[in-house]
């Protein structure tokens, strides 16, 4: 998490009894932005009404039903302490209704803690995992958020207002905007070190201009090469390891070396989670996301080829592995599980 987004965290008293405090985050339309690969006005049932980024259309649905909202909120006077928009106080609204919302989300998008997409759809906000500050309220032409409410901090938990729609709808242009600049004036470079590092930067900001900049390195001969795959970047989770295993396809059977690297971690990983006592213990998020990280590193077999017995020994101690744990081997669609993708890529060519 950038330094720019620590200082999003709030601290939140639950009750004035006394009792733990928790770390809680504001909406961040801004954050929010970078980092949604659709950004969509919906009424409350999640059709569609306005879509401001990604391919989806005007009367398309999203799951916001599934997202845990509540959508009919009251609105206190100190939503407005910071910003009130001129409005007098007699004409501010005082509830919302939720028949009007702007969505932020991240199509295949995995939470920071393992958390699964809902229907195929992840969070906008930075940990991936909360709907409910990816979520702006429309009411009276206004946008509201959970945040922070009061002069000092921490101080009441509850729907602030951010501005007018239209306010929000700039913010959330002008991010893409300057993020489309950027990876723009990376691809445009002509020194081939100072455009490796003007892509890895984007890389390293995690937005939604990852997947591109990933497409990039890989058209930059080994410095690219070098960049994707170190610090082990395609073990960093299932989009992360999408986007590894997509630009390394570019390289054909020269990935090899650098994606059984990858597999090595995320098989760490597994083991890490999978080896504590008292698994299996139902669903664990994280340990599902790190299956599916070494399920989606085995998605380009065609890039396997020419495996050393040490190499082949490895993918069949992972079999085995899955195979010693049935619940484990149930992670993933049938037929396209871990044990799956590795028989296929032990079936293909040797050489």
């Amino acid at each position: 998490m950038t330094a720019t987004r620590l200082a999003t965290v709030v601290i939140v008293l639950a009750s004035a009894a006394p009792a733990p405090a928790t770390l809680t985050l504001s909406f961040m339309p801004g954050d929010c932005a970078a980092r949604s690969t659709h950004v969509v006005v919906t009424d409350g049932s999640g059709e569609i009404l306005e879509s401001w980024v990604g391919d989806l259309k005007p009367g398309d649905t999203v799951p916001v039903g599934k997202f845990k909202l509540k959508l009919e909120q009251e609105v206190t006077p100190l939503a407005y302490l910071n910003r009130d928009e001129g409005i007098p106080a007699k004409d501010r609204p005082t509830k919302v209704t939720g028949n009007r919302l702007v969505v932020f989300l991240v199509k295949d998008g995995w939470a920071y803690d393992g958390t699964p997409p809902v229907d195929g759809w992840g969070a906008g906000e930075c940990l991936g995992k909360d709907f409910d500050i990816s979520v702006g309220w429309v009411e009276g032409g206004l946008v509201f958020g959970n945040t922070s409410l009061g002069p000092s901090i921490p101080g009441p938990y509850g729907l602030g207002c951010y501005g007018t729609e239209a306010s929000i709808k700039k913010i959330v242009l002008d991010v893409r905007s300057r993020l489309r600049e950027q990876l723009g004036k990376a691809k445009a470079g002509k020194d081939p070190d100072a455009k490796v590092r003007a892509l890895v930067a984007l890389i390293d900001e995690g937005t939604d201009f990852t997947g591109p900049a990933f497409d990039e390195l890989a058209a930059c001969g080994e410095a690219g090469l070098k960049a994707i795959t170190k610090d082990n970047r395609g073990a960093h989770g299932p989009a992360a390891a999408a986007h590894v295993v997509r630009a390394l396809r570019r390289y054909g059977p020269a990935a090899k070396d650098p994606l059984m690297a990858h597999l090595r971690v995320a098989f760490k990983n597994v083991r890490f989670f999978a080896d504590r006592p008292g698994f299996p213990r139902g669903v664990d998020p994280a340990l599902w996301a790190e299956v599916e990280t070494l399920r989606r590193l085995l998605g380009a077999p065609e890039v396997y080829v020419g495996l050393t017995a040490a190499e082949r020994a490895v993918l069949t101690q992972v079999v085995g592995y899955f195979a010693d744990r049935p619940a484990l081997a149930e992670y993933g669609e049938k037929g396209d599980r871990v044990p799956d993708r590795i028989a296929a890529v032990l079936a293909g060519p040797r050489k």
